[in-house]
């Protein structure tokens, strides 16, 4: 059989897997291997169906065929549970969003030593002076030609790209975000594409819990 298309998720979610097939010709097969390298055989020619799932690590869906012509559908849905937080972070993310009135935030965290650059990026949204949702990017590299490019494999929210800072004349001046991968979690909120103007946060919030974000 050939491979017809692959799917990769990870990070750590429960996951529902909905499926459904009809075939005209040859044959296809849906198999999801799972972080213990086993095989599970979602479907086999027409079905129409759907299982539950959880990552902790990696889960890899293939669908394979034979001279196969008709249509698959995949739907994976994510479970909307918040992933539970341990009491200290709660308790830095209460101090920060006590400084700030309820709204979106684009806020970074940036320094630079020796000529390299490394911090945060975050957008935050605040509800009822309580972080309600944010997502991170952990920036990081030399300083060259007036720009730093620093590679990220997640937001928190599924994206993954890279970031570019410019340090013209000396100082910060924008914050641009590229996305090469976005899963479908993503959709729902994280980082997007833009060119952003660097926020003066501290004059917001206090540097020690600036640096409590690091």
């Amino acid at each position: 059989m050939n491979l017809l298309n692959v799917y990769s998720l990870n990070n750590e979610k429960k996951i529902e897997i909905k499926y459904r097939s009809t075939v005209s010709n040859g044959n296809v097969k849906v198999i999801m291997i799972n972080d213990e390298n086993q095989i599970i055989e979602l479907l086999n020619g027409a079905k129409e169906g759907s299982m539950k799932s959880t990552i902790n690590k990696n889960i890899i869906i293939k669908c394979i065929g034979d001279n196969f012509s008709g249509n698959i559908k995949l739907d994976i849905l994510y479970d909307e549970q918040p992933i539970e937080k341990n009491d200290e972070e709660l308790k830095e993310q209460e101090k920060i969003a006590k400084y700030l009135d309820d709204g979106e935030y684009f806020i970074n965290k940036i320094n630079v030593k020796d000529n390299y650059a490394y911090g945060n990026i975050y957008r935050i949204k605040v509800i009822n002076k309580k972080i309600d949702m944010i997502a991170k990017i952990k920036v990081q590299g030399e300083i060259q030609n007036q720009l730093v490019e620093s590679k990220y494999n997640d937001d928190g929210w599924g994206n993954s790209g890279y970031v570019i800072l410019d340090f013209s004349d000396g100082e910060l001046k924008s914050i641009e975000i590229k996305i090469t991968h976005k899963k479908r979690e993503a959709s729902k909120w994280g980082f997007e594409e833009g060119v952003y103007k660097p926020i003066d946060i501290d004059k917001k919030i206090p540097q020690e819990i600036l640096d409590s974000l690091n």
